[in-house]
C-alpha cells in the first residue's frame, strides 16, 4: 500500500485485514513508507478549508501504528537503488516497445 489515507481508514473501520484476506496479500508483502509513523502523527495543513485537524481526529491513529509496526519498511535508499532504477527503466522502455508494436498508446 502506498497512501497513508488508505492504511489510516482501513485501520479505523478494522478493514485492514479483511482487505489483506480479500486481495489474497500475505502482511509480509506489504511495505509502507519508513515515515509513516511521523506523517500520520502530525496535523494536517491546509491551505483552504476547516477540516484539517478533524479529518485526523477521526482515524484511530493508534490502531493504524499497531497494525503497521511489523510491517517491513521501505525508505528513501530504497528507491535510489540503482537495481530499482534500472528496472522501472526496462519496464518504461518495454511498455513504450509493446506501444509501439501494436499501434497504441500508454495511456495509464
Amino acid at each position: 500500500m502506498r497512501d497513508n489515507d488508505i492504511i489510516l481508514k482501513l485501520a479505523t473501520c478494522d478493514l485492514f485485514e479483511d482487505t489483506l484476506n480479500t486481495l489474497d496479500v500475505e502482511p509480509k508483502q506489504v511495505k509502507i513508507l519508513d515515515s509513516f509513523r511521523y506523517k500520520i502523527s502530525k496535523p494536517i495543513k491546509r491551505k483552504r478549508g476547516k477540516k484539517s485537524r478533524d479529518q485526523v481526529d477521526k482515524y484511530n491513529l493508534e490502531k493504524a501504528l499497531k497494525l503497521t509496526e511489523n510491517l517491513a519498511k521501505l525508505s528513501e535508499e530504497t528507491f535510489n537503488n540503482s537495481s530499482i532504477i534500472n528496472l522501472y527503466n526496462q519496464l518504461l522502455n518495454y511498455n513504450q516497445e509493446s506501444d509501439a508494436k501494436n499501434n497504441t498508446i500508454d495511456q495509464g
